[in-house]
């Protein structure tokens, strides 16, 4: 496979690894696609890590260290989404407080671009 380049396509504004690949070298430029993407000749393990925006290094993800109380969830990165139910909520002061209708075991799964997921259960 002379003249092939792994590459990574990344969100420039969070670091996030949006594809990955094999390419021919002098193509890894064109592999972008849309606007706040960018490309980088280099091999990424997307489960496990991102691109730091200020040194545009492939960098591991860091771990949540999330608190959980009851309902509130705190201690989560900015900026931050929580999936539960079918329904995603943006988190953007780093806590997040459910009121649900039904009792019942719910899954909240926590997702930020330089983090590794993270899954909550509440029982209520």
């Amino acid at each position: 496979m002379s003249g092939m380049s792994d590459y990574v396509v990344f969100n420039t504004q969070t670091g996030e690894v949006i594809r990955y690949g094999i390419c021919q070298g002098a193509m890894v430029d064109q592999q972008v696609g849309h606007i706040n993407e960018a490309a980088l000749p280099v091999k990424v393990d997307p489960q496990n890590e991102y691109i730091d925006l200020i040194t545009r290094l492939v960098t591991p993800l860091k771990t949540m260290a999330i608190v959980q109380s009851g309902l509130l969830i705190s201690g989560l990165p900015n900026p931050c989404k929580a999936r539960v139910e079918g329904q995603t909520y943006t988190v953007g002061d780093g806590n997040i407080e459910f009121d649900f209708t039904y009792p019942g075991l719910y899954k909240i799964t926590l997702t930020s671009p330089e983090y590794r997921s993270a899954n909550v259960t509440i029982q209520v």
